[in-house]
């Protein structure tokens, strides 16, 4: 009897073990509290935890921030209805892309701002679900397929140069195929790079906290690096191509394009520019703060990095729509006098491509 009981005392103790291990390793693992974390104000600088948070009122800061976020919805939303309400725009798969753009952007002025404004401002707790969902979109998803959509519209502009330089151009079907695929593709690309690690990094819920997560804190690293890096690079190394082999091209064009030569490719470069240098220091800040164990009094000042980096982030959201309007076709459709004709080819026939239309002013 002693040496069965010893035995069973022994598998028991070992069973127990068994059951205790895992949940000591997670012991080992940061607390990451979503609702707490989505109430911290980007415009104020916390010394220590971010424990005792309390709300925010409705000050002119606040309000400020409200009207940018109306900016950029009814903007966007004016210019998409725009652009899709006119025959000559929408037949033009370069104004797809842009109507792309503009709802990842839309994305801020929609969800961002004002679910931001909620978490602050609430003094009850805050939703759990929603407070994951806005680090989601905030922190990984909004940036990533921003990229990848300015990364389509360059990738649009490349084709049709180095086509038109080689003297050749696509067939209709395979100019709509490929805008198809630069329109879905930075959605699926981003919901497939960002979704799955985010809730990978999630190991289990603290029972004694509202929306508090044991978290792998080099998932969220790693999630932070692929939701920008790659995009942003491909960004950053076509968009000068393009420029380059819009440089490169020679007087004598296969076809018109639809917007005066050289003016197309520039706003692309532009509207890049300005996405990667709007994004990146939001990135670095991060980076930092995920990268170093900091101790220090001043490291609390990384908030102000934050801050500057979210607040470049919405005016470009905010600023974008008029970039848009630079391009000729959309600046004189807005005027009233766009009118488009075919363009014969040097051959006689007239070509079929979308881009094949040049503008006649007649100005009432």
């Amino acid at each position: 009897m002693g040496e069965e009981n010893k035995g069973d005392m022994t598998s028991s103790t070992m069973g127990d073990a068994n059951i205790t291990t895992p949940l000591r390793l997670h012991e080992n693992l940061s607390i990451y509290d979503f609702a707490k974390m989505s109430a911290v104000d980007w415009d104020k600088v916390y010394e220590g935890h971010f424990n005792q948070l309390g709300f925010t009122s409705w000050n002119g800061l606040n309000i400020g921030r409200l009207t940018l976020a109306i900016w950029i919805l009814a903007s966007h939303l004016a210019l998409i209805i725009f652009l899709l309400s006119k025959a000559a725009l929408r037949k033009q798969p370069k104004n797809l892309l842009i109507i792309n753009v503009s709802l990842t952007n839309l994305v801020v002025g929609v969800f961002l701002v004002p679910a931001k404004l909620h978490f602050i401002t609430s003094e009850v707790d805050r939703d759990c679900q929603l407070s994951m969902a806005w680090t989601l979109m905030n922190d990984y998803f909004q940036v990533c397929v921003s990229l990848l959509a300015v990364l389509g519209l360059v990738m649009e502009r490349l084709v049709y140069v180095f086509t038109e330089r080689r003297g050749t151009h696509l067939t209709r079907f395979a100019t709509w195929v490929n805008c198809a695929l630069y329109c879905l593709l930075p959605w699926l690309v981003a919901a497939i790079l960002v979704v799955p690690i985010f809730y990978e990094a999630l190991v289990e819920p603290v029972s004694d906290q509202h929306c508090a997560f044991r978290v792998r804190d080099h998932y969220f690293l790693a999630l932070q690096i692929l939701s920008f890096l790659p995009a942003a690079l491909a960004v950053f190394i076509t968009a000068p191509l393009a420029g380059l082999l819009d440089c490169l091209r020679s007087d004598k064009c296969t076809y018109s394009p639809s917007t005066p030569r050289g003016e197309s490719l520039v706003i692309a470069v532009l509207v890049s520019v300005l996405a990667f240098f709007c994004e990146t220091p939001y990135f670095v800040v991060r980076m930092l703060i995920m990268c170093m164990e900091c101790n220090n009094p001043y490291c609390s000042r990384f908030n102000d990095g934050v801050t500057g980096g979210m607040w470049l982030r919405i005016a470009k959201a905010a600023a974008m729509p008029f970039l848009w309007m630079v391009y000729s076709d959309i600046r004189d459709a807005m005027m009233c006098r766009l009118h488009y004709k075919k363009v014969r080819s040097t051959s006689g026939s007239i070509e079929d491509d979308e881009d094949n239309y040049r503008l006649v002013n007649t100005r009432m």
